[in-house]
């Protein structure tokens, strides 16, 4: 899934959905506008296409997500290439670095 970058938000805008059948697979995101995205995988384990958030009650647990570790910025006829290592089933934490701002403060 990519995502509209947002750093005073945890609001997500979707601005593609991607599926991932493979183990290895190069995904080419094309024709993005300038910006700031966010890559978030979402284990689907039951295939349904969607987030499911779990059941308490049932004990089940909510499907796994992950998120890229830093902020993709998007630039005007640039290309970006970035590996991503994901393992099915398995959470990680939202930590998420935006460069640019870390590239700011070291400026000053």
């Amino acid at each position: 899934m990519l995502i509209k970058y947002n750093g005073k938000s945890d609001k997500e805008e979707v601005i593609r959905n991607i599926n991932i059948e493979g183990p290895q697979q190069t995904v080419v995101l094309d024709f993005l506008k300038p910006d700031k995205y966010v890559l978030k995988f979402v284990s689907d384990l039951n295939n349904n296409g969607k987030w499911d958030t779990g059941n308490l009650l049932m004990k089940i647990q909510p499907e796994p997500v992950s998120y890229f570790e830093k902020v993709i910025n998007v630039k005007s006829n640039w290309e970006v290439k970035e590996s991503w290592e994901l393992i099915s089933g398995a959470a990680k934490a939202k930590k998420i670095i935006d460069d640019s701002k870390e590239e700011k403060k070291s400026e000053k």
